[in-house]
């Protein structure tokens, strides 16, 4: 595989394979003098993450790059991996994941049908091409990654399927593969780093904080309860995943938004939650919002939220999560279980 594709896709297994062959190790990333240009690139990646702005790099800017740089913009991923690992922030890491797979994702727009089915491949999704610019993904991949995809459009019974086979034009796949890709980079993370490295990574990390400090307290601004801390695990996951920019499947949304009511927030206050999400539309926020409050919704039980894949596992006494968080409230105990 060229270079060049590995450093547009430093995800890939491949990618990962060719920086092992170069035969540099961790201590000498975070270290040697000679990196001190890949380190930058790397905080650049994660701080562009947190600002909304990509990864920092033009989408042809590295097609006509020398070996060097392409080199230099291979070597930052695994670095800007390492600065995640270092600050272990749950929100920083979802984040830097969806702003690199929206990354991703405009690239692939530019290459050819057959190049994409390969990197789902390489990624491990079970993909193949069909006739014209469809494609098929098997099943339970496709339920796997559309299950975070809000819109009727992505829910099964609305797809055509084939054999186990889900179709798909071209368009449609390369969403699927975002999510995908994004699933790709946030495994693993954070990594178990030797305190060696963690004291050579410090150095890089103070704006990153900050600015993490700062988005983390204006999205918190948003949320006018006085004890958000003592939330449940899974509503806390939920606000964390809007915040880095995920969308939540229909169940999770009625979840929040039925408990967020429950508890004294106005439907202002809940859009304003929403508005992190990236296909937030206002109109039809408010209309959902505004149905749940109208019917008096109550949230669904601890059992109905495991049965939908929206539990995080983490609660000592599941039952009902506006029972968990009164328990919380009146006991002091904070849940840290999405931390």
């Amino acid at each position: 595989m060229e270079l060049l594709t590995l450093a547009n896709y430093p995800f890939l297994p491949q990618a990962s394979l060719y920086v092992k062959e170069l035969g540099i190790s961790a201590r000498e990333l975070v270290y040697e003098k000679a990196y001190d240009l890949v380190r930058i690139r790397g905080r650049e990646r994660v701080l562009g993450a947190l600002r909304g702005g990509g990864p920092g790099q033009d989408l042809r800017s590295l097609d006509h790059a020398k070996e060097s740089h392409l080199i230099r913009e291979l070597l930052s991923y695994p670095f800007s991996r390492m600065i995640l690992s270092a600050i272990g922030d749950a929100y920083l890491i979802r984040r830097f994941a969806m702003v690199e797979a929206k990354t991703a994702h405009r690239r692939l727009e530019r290459e050819s049908p057959a190049f994409t089915v390969q990197i789902g491949k390489d990624l491990g999704l079970d993909v193949d091409r069909m006739t014209g610019d469809k494609l098929r993904v098997h099943f339970l991949d496709y339920i796997h990654v559309s299950s975070v995809l809000r819109g009727i459009e992505w829910k099964l019974v609305n797809r055509r399927v084939k054999g186990g086979w889900v179709v798909l034009n071209h368009k449609d796949y390369l969403r699927i593969l975002q999510e995908f890709i994004r699933l790709r980079i946030e495994e693993g993370l954070p990594l178990d780093l030797p305190a060696e490295l963690r004291g050579g990574i410090e150095r890089y990390l103070s704006e990153i904080r900050e600015e993490l400090s700062k988005k983390t307290a204006k999205f918190a601004d948003g949320i006018p309860v006085v004890n958000p801390e003592k939330f449940p695990p899974c509503i806390r996951s939920m606000i964390q995943d809007i915040a880095a920019g995920i969308n939540l499947p229909h169940s999770a949304r009625f979840t929040l938004t039925s408990f967020l009511l429950k508890i004294g927030l106005s439907v202002e206050d809940i859009i304003k939650i929403y508005r992190s999400s990236p296909d937030f539309d206002e109109s039809k926020t408010r209309y959902q919002v505004e149905h749940i409050a109208s019917r008096g919704y109550t949230p669904p039980s601890c059992s109905t939220i495991r049965t939908y894949g929206n539990c995080t596992g983490s609660c000592p006494n599941p039952g009902h999560p506006l029972t968990i968080y009164l328990r919380a409230i009146e006991g002091g105990e904070d849940h840290e279980g999405t931390r």
